[in-house]
C-alpha cells in the first residue's frame, strides 16, 4: 500500500510541471489559476497542483501572487509541513488585510487556512487562536457580499472546532446550520462533507448507529462528484463506524475503495485511512494484522513530515504490540512517543503505559499511569465534556483500569486510597450512564425519519439530561471529600474486582478492608438462590441468607455488634449484582439483618453522609397516584392504598383514568410527599425502567412515566414511595449509578428519600406495609418507619392487627400464608424487598 504510490507520485509531479508550462499564459487572472489549482486539489492531484503553483509564481504579481501564495501554504498544510505553512501565511496576511474589497475573498481564504494550521499543528495547537481567525474570516466574507461559499467554509471549520473541544451539541447544531446553507446554495460537496462531519459528532455522542445513515448518504453524494479527497475522508469515517458496529467486512471494503481512488493521498488522508485499517483489525481481535499495518506506516518516510500527527500511528503500533503480549517491545516504543495533544489520546497513552508496567511487575509506575489516566477522565467529568465523555461511554473502559488500580493500592496496604478511588469511579459512572442510557434508548420516531433529525433529537435529549444532572447533582464530587462517617453511623462498601468482592468498613475517619470469603462466582450463585427462594416463597431461603450474611457481614462481625449495641445506623453501598440482594433478609448467626441494625442503601459513602444531613421534607400535601391497566391487570390493593391514605392524610389523589402522566406532572410541584401505587417495570434490554400510569385520551400518550422523564423533574426536598414492582432493579452493565433504574432517577432528580422495591411485590402485603410506614413516619423518620413497617408486616398474626389504626386497615382481607402458624406475611418475600435510599430521618 505504501510503496507503490511513490513512482506514481513522481510521474504526477513531472506531468504537473509540463502541464503548468503549457497551460499558464502570461497575465493569467487569479481566478483562472486558482480554479485550476482547486481542480487539481479536488481531484487529489496534490503534486500537480504544487507544480502548477511553482510554475506560475515567478511571473505572478499582486493579487495573483497572493492567491497562489495562499494555495501553496494550504498544500504545505496538507503535507504536514505546518511550520512552513504558518510562516508563509503570517507573511501574507498583513498585505491582504490592507488590500481593500478586491482582496477580501483571498483574505478570508488565508484566514481559514491559517486557522486550519493552528488546529492541525499537533506540536503547537491553538484552538482559541483558530476560533478567532475563523470568526474574522466569517466577518470578512459577509462584508464582501460575494463570498457565501467562503463564509460557509469558515462556519464548517468552526463547527469542527466546537466538536474538537468537546462541545458535541454545539458542533452538531453549527454543522446543521452549514448544511442548510449549503443545500440552499446547491453546494453538494459541502453538503456531503457536512453530513460526514455530523456523523462524526454522533459517533462522539455514542450513537454510531445513527451516524451510519449520515455517512452512507455523504458517500453516496460524493461518489457522484469529482471530489475524491472528500470521498476518502467520508469512506474512512464510514469504515470506522462499520467496524464499531461489528461489520468488519464492510469496513474493509470501504477502506479498499478509499485506497483505490486513484489519487495522491495527502498526509491527512493517508494517516486517516491507515489508522482506520489498523483499528478495524484491532476491533476484530487481529492484533498481528494491525501490527503489520501500523509498523509499515511507522517506517514510511512520509510520517517524518507529520510532526505530532504521528502519535496516532504510534499509539496503534503500541496497542497492537500490547495485545500480542510483547510488553518489553511496547515499552521501548512508548518511551520516545511524544505526549499527544488530544485528551483522549493522552489517556490512551497512560493506559497503555499502565498495562505495560503492570505486566512487567513495576507496580509503582503502573499505579502512577493508571491514576493519570483516571484523573484525565475526572477532569472531563468535572467539565461535563460530551466529547471526552463519549470516548468512554463503555463503562468497562473506566471500570477495568480502576479495578486494577484498586487492587494495586490494596496490595500496598492503602485501604483509604483504594476506597477513595472507588468513590470517584462511582461518581463518574453517573455521567457515563447518561451518555450510555441515551445512546441505547433513543429511537427514530415517525416524525424523525432521517438520520440527521434522529441525531439531532438524540443530542438534544442527551444535552437535556446532562444539564439536569449538572444542575441538580446529588452525587459525589469527582474528587470526594475525606471519607468520614459521623458518630453513631458506619458504612459498608462492597466492590467487585476480578474474582473477589472487597469490603470496606468506614467508621469515623477509619477505613478497614477485608475480602469476602466467597468469590464473585459463588456470591452470584448464592445471591441468585436467595432471590429465587423469595420469588417462589420457598422455605429454604435461610440457607442462602446465612451464607450471604456470613460472606458480606461476617468479616466485620465485631464492628457490627458494637454498632448495634450503640444503637447506630449502617449504610450499605452495594456494587454490581449485589444491588439485587435483599439485605434485610440476610442473616448473621441466624438473625436477620433487619433485627441486627438499622440499615439503608446508598450509591456512595458521600451520599450516605448526605442522607444523615438532609434538610426537612418540602412543605405541601401528599400526592397519591393509583392506577392499574387492562394489559397488566387491576391493582385492587393500590386503590385501597389511595383511598385509606387519602382519607387519613392531607393528600391529593389521582386514581384510575385521572392518574395520567400530565396530571401527575401538573400536581407534582405542590407535593411534599409522593406515593405511586401503580405497575412498575424494571430497566432491561436497553430500555429505562418505567411506571405505568393511566393512558391519556387527549394526547394518546401510553401512560408510561420512565426514568428519562423522571430525570427531568424537580423533586428537590420531596419524599417518594414507589409502591410498584422492580423499581430498584436495572442493568448491571451500566454500573452503580445506572440511571435506567427508577429509584436512582428519582434520587438524581433531587428526591430527599426514595423507598423502592427489588422484585415483583405482593399487592395486598404492600398495602399493609405502606399503611404502617406512613403511620410511623411523622415520629420516626423514613428509615425507622420502613423498619417498623417491615417488622409489623412480618410479625402480624391473623388474629391481631399491626401497630395502629391506619396499619390495621391494611390487614383487612389478608389471609394467612406460608411462613409460620397463624402468620399473615412472615416470609421475607413480602417485606425484605423494600429498601430506602436518601434521607433517613
Amino acid at each position: 500500500m505504501l510503496t507503490w504510490q511513490k513512482p506514481r507520485r513522481f510521474v504526477g509531479h513531472a506531468l504537473g510541471a509540463v502541464l503548468a508550462c503549457m497551460l499558464t499564459p502570461a497575465g493569467a487572472t487569479a481566478e483562472s489559476l486558482v480554479d485550476r489549482v482547486d481542480a487539481e486539489v479536488t481531484a487529489g492531484r496534490f503534486e500537480a497542483a504544487e507544480a502548477l503553483i511553482a510554475a506560475s509564481l515567478p511571473e505572478a504579481k499582486g493579487l495573483v501572487a497572493q492567491e497562489l501564495g495562499v494555495e501553496r501554504a494550504n498544500l504545505l498544510r496538507r503535507r504536514g509541513r505546518m511550520g512552513e505553512a504558518a510562516a508563509a501565511l503570517d507573511a501574507l496576511l498583513p498585505a491582504l488585510a490592507g488590500g481593500g474589497p478586491a482582496a477580501a475573498v483571498t483574505y478570508a481564504r488565508a484566514l481559514r487556512v491559517r486557522a486550519r494550521v493552528a488546529i492541525e499543528n499537533d506540536d503547537t495547537t491553538d484552538d482559541a487562536a483558530a476560533s478567532g481567525l475563523l470568526k474574522k474570516a466569517i466577518a470578512v466574507s459577509e462584508a464582501s457580499g460575494r463570498d457565501a461559499a467562503g463564509r460557509d467554509a469558515a462556519r464548517f471549520t468552526l463547527a469542527g472546532l466546537l466538536w474538537r473541544t468537546d462541545d458535541v451539541l454545539g458542533g452538531y447544531a453549527a454543522y446543521a446550520a452549514v448544511l442548510e446553507a449549503a443545500s440552499a446554495r446547491k453546494d453538494t460537496e459541502l453538503e456531503a462533507r457536512t453530513l460526514s462531519a455530523m456523523g462524526r459528532c454522533l459517533v462522539s455522542a455514542g450513537r454510531p448507529d445513527l451516524a451510519l445513515g449520515l455517512l452512507e448518504q455523504a458517500v453516496s453524494l460524493l461518489e457522484a462528484l469529482p471530489s475524491p479527497v472528500a470521498l476518502i475522508h467520508a469512506r474512512a469515517r464510514l469504515a470506522g463506524v462499520l467496524s464499531r458496529l461489528g461489520r468488519a467486512a464492510d469496513a474493509r471494503r470501504e477502506l479498499k475503495a478509499a485506497l483505490a481512488a486513484g489519487v495522491d493521498l495527502g498526509l491527512n488522508e493517508w494517516l486517516q485511512v491507515t489508522a482506520q485499517r489498523a483499528r478495524v483489525e484491532l476491533d476484530q481481535r487481529a492484533p498481528a494484522a494491525a501490527l503489520q499495518i501500523a509498523r509499515a506506516a511507522w517506517n514510511d518516510p512520509r510520517l517524518a513530515e507529520a510532526g505530532g500527527a504521528k502519535t496516532e500511528i504510534g499509539l496503534l503500533l503500541v496497542e497492537a504490540t500490547v495485545e500480542l503480549g510483547r510488553y518489553r517491545e511496547a515499552r521501548r516504543l512508548l518511551d520516545p512517543l511524544p505526549e499527544p495533544v488530544a485528551p483522549s489520546d493522552r489517556q490512551r497513552r497512560h493506559l497503555l503505559m499502565a498495562r505495560v508496567h503492570d505486566a512487567l511487575g513495576a507496580r509503582g509506575p503502573a499505579r502512577a499511569a493508571y491514576a493519570a489516566a483516571l484523573a484525565m477522565h475526572g477532569a472531563a467529568w468535572r467539565e461535563a465534556s460530551m466529547g471526552i465523555l463519549a470516548h468512554f461511554n463503555d463503562i468497562a473502559e473506566v471500570q477495568t483500569p480502576a479495578r486494577r488500580l484498586v487492587e494495586l493500592y490494596l496490595a500496598d496496604g492503602q485501604s483509604a486510597a483504594a476506597l477513595a478511588l472507588v468513590e470517584q469511579v462511582r461518581a463518574r459512572a453517573t455521567s457515563i450512564a447518561v451518555a450510555e442510557l441515551t445512546r441505547r434508548v433513543t429511537t427514530v420516531t415517525p416524525e424523525s425519519t432521517s438520520a440527521a433529525s434522529a441525531g439531532a433529537a438524540h443530542l438534544a435529549r442527551l444535552g437535556h439530561l446532562m444539564s439536569r444532572v449538572e444542575a441538580r447533582r446529588t452525587g459525589p464530587a469527582v474528587e470526594p471529600p475525606t471519607l468520614h462517617m459521623p458518630p453513631g453511623t458506619a458504612a459498608l462498601v462492597m466492590y467487585e474486582s476480578g474474582a473477589q468482592v472487597h469490603l470496606f468498613w468506614v467508621e469515623g475517619p477509619n477505613v478497614r478492608h477485608a475480602v469476602s470469603p466467597l468469590d464473585v462466582v459463588r456470591l452470584r450463585q448464592v445471591s441468585a438462590q436467595l432471590t429465587a427462594s423469595m420469588q417462589r416463597l420457598a422455605s429454604g431461603w435461610t440457607g442462602p441468607a446465612d451464607r450471604l450474611g456470613a460472606a458480606l457481614f461476617g468479616p466485620f462481625k465485631a464492628e457490627l455488634t458494637a454498632l448495634r449495641a450503640a444503637g447506630g445506623t449502617l449504610a450499605i453501598v452495594p456494587h454490581g449484582f449485589l444491588h439485587a440482594v435483599p439485605f434485610a433478609a440476610t442473616r448473621l448467626d441466624a438473625t436477620p439483618l433487619l433485627d441486627l441494625v438499622a440499615t439503608f442503601e446508598a450509591p456512595s459513602v458521600h451520599l450516605a453522609r448526605a442522607a444523615l444531613e438532609a434538610p426537612a421534607v418540602r412543605p405541601g400535601p401528599m400526592l397519591i397516584v393509583a392506577a392499574g391497566d387492562k394489559a397488566n391487570g387491576p391493582l385492587p390493593g393500590a386503590r385501597l392504598e389511595a383511598a385509606a391514605l387519602g382519607a387519613s392524610l392531607p393528600a391529593r389523589v389521582l386514581e384510575a383514568d385521572a392518574a395520567t402522566v400530565p396530571a401527575f406532572l401538573s400536581a407534582l410541584p405542590e407535593a411534599g410527599r409522593v406515593h405511586l401505587a401503580v405497575h412498575g417495570f424494571r430497566a432491561r434490554d436497553g430500555q429505562p425502567g418505567y411506571l405505568q400510569l393511566a393512558p391519556d385520551a387527549a394526547t394518546r400518550a401510553d401512560g408510561r412515566l420512565d426514568a428519562l422523564t423522571v430525570l427531568g423533574l424537580d423533586l428537590r426536598g420531596a419524599e417518594v414511595f414507589l409502591s410498584a414492582c422492580e423499581t430498584a432493579l436495572g442493568e448491571q452493565s451500566l454500573a452503580d449509578d445506572y440511571l435506567t433504574v427508577l429509584d436512582r432517577a428519582f434520587l438524581i432528580a433531587g428526591a430527599r428519600a426514595v423507598v423502592s422495591t427489588k422484585w415483583a411485590i405482593d399487592d395486598d402485603a404492600t398495602r399493609t406495609l405502606a399503611f404502617a410506614y406512613y403511620e410511623a413516619l411523622p415520629s420516626q423518620g423514613p428509615l425507622r418507619a420502613l423498619i417498623t413497617a417491615q417488622k409489623a408486616l412480618r410479625d402480624a398474626k391473623d388474629d391481631e392487627g399491626t401497630a395502629g389504626p391506619l396499619a390495621q386497615r391494611g390487614t383487612r382481607g389478608l389471609r394467612a400464608v406460608p411462613g409460620g402458624p397463624g402468620t399473615l406475611r412472615a416470609h421475607p418475600y413480602y417485606w425484605s424487598g423494600f429498601k430506602l435510599m436518601g434521607a433517613i430521618r
